[in-house]
């Protein structure tokens, strides 16, 4: 029994999906709800509710605020280029770390 519960155990953790979750600061003020519609307006908002593996996707901006990854294995992806999605493909980003 003991084998079986490991096998099933490994199988959920291998087929887990990470999340996507967008930050864009023209969504300020705004609740959002981290989807690509209804963005965080703040990276820390989005840290706080990402779990590992998943990917924070920040919009161009103005971000002043200071993150704190709180020990999770995520990624931080900044969107520079205009070939990206229309809302997350123009302004500057300022991250004072």
């Amino acid at each position: 029994m003991k084998t079986l519960i490991c096998a099933v155990t490994a199988l959920a953790v291998s087929t887990a999906r990470s999340a996507t979750i967008f930050v864009d600061d023209d969504n300020c003020p705004g609740s959002g709800n981290g989807s690509e519609a209804e963005p965080y307006c703040s990276i820390q908002t989005a840290i706080d509710n990402a779990v590992d593996m998943d990917e924070v996707v920040v919009a161009l901006g103005t971000y002043l605020e200071a993150i704190n990854f709180l020990g999770k294995a995520i990624a931080l992806r900044i969107v520079w280029t205009s070939s990206c999605i229309s809302r997350f493909s123009q302004g500057t980003v300022d991250l004072s770390l």
